[in-house]
């Protein structure tokens, strides 16, 4: 009977905690309303987040009260949003495109940068060749070879 008690009381209060998180649903897209593909929502100083869809949308469980979420993606401002959450609400959250000024790159003055590592090593070849002396080791190999497809007057 107080097992029974037991495994009740414990099933309603984990029921209780449950009911007390809200499914928040929502999008991002950027300013002119396209949705912005596998961005990342979570809520901030926490480890609660979820990623959008192929379309932009999400669904994250949040229990009831304010939260400060943080939506970011690759080439687009990160954006923190606060929401008062009550119920299984919507959100829309905008984020703002994000330019890069990439400084000018030279590729190369058509050579690799090996060969003038490769070049060095070559002039100080001797200096090595005299750091230490010929490495010798008495080695045993051991072999078996096999004659196959000979002509019988060779094998005899």
């Amino acid at each position: 009977m107080k097992r029974i008690i037991l495994v009740f009381l414990t099933t309603l209060f984990y029921s209780s905690l449950i009911a007390q998180n809200h499914q928040l649903t929502g999008a991002v897209t950027d300013k002119q309303g396209n949705p912005i593909p596998f961005a990342s929502i979570f809520k901030a100083n926490t480890n609660l987040g979820t990623s959008a869809n192929s379309e932009g949308l999400f669904k994250l469980s949040l229990p009831t009260g304010e939260h400060q979420l943080i939506a970011s993606a690759v080439g687009f401002k990160p954006t923190t949003v606060q929401i008062m959450l009550n119920r299984n609400d919507s959100v829309i959250i905008q984020l703002e495109e994000e330019n890069y000024a990439l400084q000018e790159v030279v590729i190369g003055n058509n050579e690799d940068p090996a060969y003038a590592m490769i070049r060095k090593a070559i002039k100080k070849r001797s200096f090595y060749l005299k750091q230490s002396g010929p490495y010798t080791a008495n080695v045993y190999i051991k072999g078996l070879q096999r004659l196959l497809k000979a002509p019988k007057k060779f094998l005899e």
